[in-house]
């Protein structure tokens, strides 16, 4: 598969897709649908998919949190999904999230976001669908899509 035509999704669109509560449920639901059908090239961090485990079971981060079964389920859906590309953070990605940290003057929890960035970056993946745009777009090594704003 080609990576530069490959969109990732990141946390909250999976988040959002799952989460029936959400006022953006079925965009995210439908981007996820198009995504494993194959209709649209996308991957996953692995990264995300903590991620997603730990918002989807919080009370504190969800109306309706997932049970710890059911959230590892959802996850291996996204792990079986042969459309779905996977990647994850390795040594070779620790340099490029060090030189992006001292670029951007990245502190604190930012650097969260930005290990997702040298993730896709490592794997030759160029886009990212999300609604946190506002802490991706400061990245020009990345395009960011929001499918939620008009």
């Amino acid at each position: 598969m080609r990576t530069d035509k490959v969109i990732l999704l990141d946390t909250n669109i999976i988040v959002y897709a799952t989460n029936t509560a959400c006022e953006f449920h079925k965009i995210a639901l439908k981007i996820r649908e198009d995504v494993i059908k194959g209709k649209v090239k996308g991957c996953v961090s692995l990264q995300n998919l903590s991620e997603f485990y730990s918002i989807i079971t919080s009370r504190k981060r969800v109306q309706n949190p997932l049970s710890p079964e059911t959230a590892v389920e959802e996850i291996k859906k996204y792990i079986m999904a042969e459309e779905l590309l996977k990647i994850h953070f390795n040594k070779n990605t620790v340099g490029i999230l060090c030189d992006l940290a001292k670029k951007y003057n990245v502190v604190a929890q930012s650097i969260y976001d930005l290990k997702i960035v040298a993730t896709m970056i490592d794997n030759g993946i160029n886009g990212i669908y999300t609604d946190n745009d506002k802490d991706f777009k400061q990245y020009s090594e990345v395009r960011v899509i929001n499918p939620f704003k008009d």
